[in-house]
């Protein structure tokens, strides 16, 4: 569904804030931002979002000040191309300015010479419904690139995420759980890192569980994907193909305007919560849910700025006769929450039980999951069985929790509530 275009400018802001930049000239590698540099920026640069990992937005220097403001004039203005509202916020490091203008292009200028340096345009199709291509919700605009470890990182409107070579501009790599994404299947969902073993290697992955419902492995350092496999009924798409990384669509998926019952909904499988990783058991943790909605494209859409754009049919617009709601899908599941341990190896659950989730979970070394429901309960599991070890009754939604010690003793910590939230913290005698 199309609140994905939105969301990708927003996925966008939440990157810029963790950036780095590495060129080369000559045989020389140029300066890079590394994690420490981060954390104390040089006073010169603007290298994050918020400048630094406090997010900030304060710069250190003094040189322009209350006594000569007054003075100030223009030094430049470079055209980048933008053809409509821009909400990007540059970075600088290394003399070189990183920005975004609309439809998700991408530019670099070098600060000493005033010239665009190189720029990456992804070529979106601008067409709206007719054209399948992104209908925005606030126009085709973007907050700005992250920069790190020598690549220049930028969501685009399509909902890609795109890894650009820092000096030259040019693509190394990205992945895309839904391209064309018609249904709100975002992939706005936490990430985890880890080391695993498949087929007798190594591998360095990076695993998510997005709304449309796959479980996904990739190679972290080249974006390949590893293994991809349902984790919930999932009627848009049958598998993954391993060649493509694309999803195989069911004919129903390309909805137009006659309506079509297609699982998961725009709900998701898996929303928010965080997922746990046990290095042990080698299993993810998280929860999710069976879903399905009704899908049908809006006849006469017309873009109304500052409204939802969403260019879908939502109940029967006035002047227009009822259309009756698709069947039911005989081959869904009832509806409803689960929690499930999930082998990303084996790409099957280990365990999986009944679970209406309002937080995610929290892995540790003494063996136990924590993890708390939408009716106030907050329950520590066994790892390998799903079994309820202890629980709780506190107030509705409970958030996720965590893990920290303290003067020599452990604890767990998690908030919970509705209208009054508390923070409720846990440890032995």
């Amino acid at each position: 569904m199309n609140v994905t275009r939105c969301w990708a400018g927003w996925i966008a802001a939440g990157l810029v804030g963790f950036v780095a930049v590495a060129a080369l000239q000559g045989q020389q590698s140029a300066p890079t931002v590394t994690d420490a540099t981060l954390l104390k920026p040089a006073d010169g640069d603007w290298p994050g979002y918020g400048r630094d990992y406090a997010e900030t937005h304060h710069s250190p220097l003094k040189q322009i000040d209350q006594s000569n403001v007054s003075r100030l004039t223009q030094t430049a203005a470079i055209d980048v191309g933008s053809d409509g509202k821009v909400e990007t916020t540059p970075l600088v490091f290394n003399g070189v300015l990183y920005g975004t203008s609309t439809w998700s292009q991408v530019y670099a200028i070098d600060l000493r010479t005033q010239k665009v340096k190189w720029q990456y345009d992804p070529a979106l199709v601008r067409g709206g419904t007719e054209a399948m291509g992104p209908r925005p919700c606030c126009g085709p605009v973007n907050r700005g690139v992250a920069l790190y470890d020598g690549k220049v990182y930028v969501g685009l409107l399509d909902g890609r995420l795109v890894a650009l070579n820092a000096d030259t501009g040019k693509y190394v790599l990205h992945y895309q759980t839904t391209p064309g994404d018609n249904w709100d299947y975002n992939s706005a969902q936490p990430m985890i890192l880890a080391d695993l073993t498949i087929g007798g290697q190594v591998r360095k992955v990076l695993m998510q569980a997005p709304k449309n419902g796959f479980f996904y492995v990739l190679d972290r350092a080249t974006g390949k994907l590893i293994s991809g496999a349902p984790f919930v009924y999932t009627s848009w798409a049958t598998s993954i193909d391993m060649e493509t990384g694309r999803p195989k669509e069911t004919e129903a998926a390309r909805y137009r305007f006659t309506p079509v019952r297609l699982s998961p909904s725009p709900v998701g499988a898996h929303h928010w919560p965080p997922m746990a990783f046990n290095p042990t058991t080698g299993f993810v943790y998280y929860p999710g849910q069976e879903t399905s909605s009704a899908f049908a494209m809006e006849e006469k859409f017309e873009f109304k700025e500052g409204q939802w754009n969403l260019g879908i049919r939502r109940g029967t617009p006035a002047g227009t006769k009822p259309v009756p709601p698709p069947p039911p899908d005989p081959k869904a599941p009832p509806p409803g929450g689960f929690f499930v341990a999930w082998d990303p190896v084996a790409q099957k659950p280990a365990w999986k039980i009944p679970f209406l989730s309002s937080g995610g979970a929290l892995s540790t070394a003494g063996q136990l999951i924590f993890v708390g429901n939408s009716a106030g309960k907050f329950f520590a599991l066994d790892p390998l069985s799903g079994k309820t070890l202890w629980e709780t009754q506190l107030g509705q939604g409970v958030a996720t929790p965590i893990g920290y010690e303290l003067d020599g003793k452990q604890y767990v910590a998690v908030m919970a509530g509705i209208s009054k939230g508390k923070v409720h913290t846990f440890a032995l005698p």
